[in-house]
């Protein structure tokens, strides 16, 4: 499942564009972005202090966030040496990004997506789930395991 998508109006243009909606934003908050806003939401990591959580992370300058943007995905800014800033990724991986890169401060709303019950087997196959045959469990004329 992905996150959900809140409504934010540009400051400079009118036309209403969708970011992800970070786990903070409260249901019916106005967001403007734009540069007449004093503090960003979304800016560079040489604007941020290290141990800050982030996601929507750019890899390339200009080409848009492409780490840690699926439900509750969060990252941490964990040093900054040179031009360049470290990362530690959800899945543990530690990465090197440009400090001239956007990221978006906070973790992605949407969180407990993977703890609701689905009730029953039809509403996962629903989701392109499908059961898991053992064969073990088998005969051995209907399987190689099997026996």
């Amino acid at each position: 499942m992905s996150p959900m998508l809140p409504i934010i109006c540009g400051s400079i243009n009118i036309s209403p564009s969708t970011s992800r909606k970070p786990y903070s934003l409260e249901e019916a908050c106005t967001v403007w972005e734009g540069v007449l806003i004093d503090k960003k939401e979304e800016s560079t990591s040489t604007d941020m202090p290290l141990g800050t959580a982030i996601h929507n992370i750019e890899i390339t300058l200009g080409k848009g966030g492409q780490l840690a943007r699926a439900a509750g995905a969060v990252a941490k800014l964990i040093a900054k040496e040179g031009k360049s800033s470290t990362l530690k990724l959800p899945s543990g991986e530690v990465r090197l990004i440009s400090k001239n890169c956007s990221a978006t401060v906070g973790q992605v709303g949407n969180v407990g997506v993977n703890q609701k019950s689905l009730g029953r087997a039809g509403s996962k196959r629903w989701l392109g789930k499908r059961p898991v045959i053992r064969g073990v469990v088998m005969n051995p004329v209907d399987h190689p395991h099997g026996g």
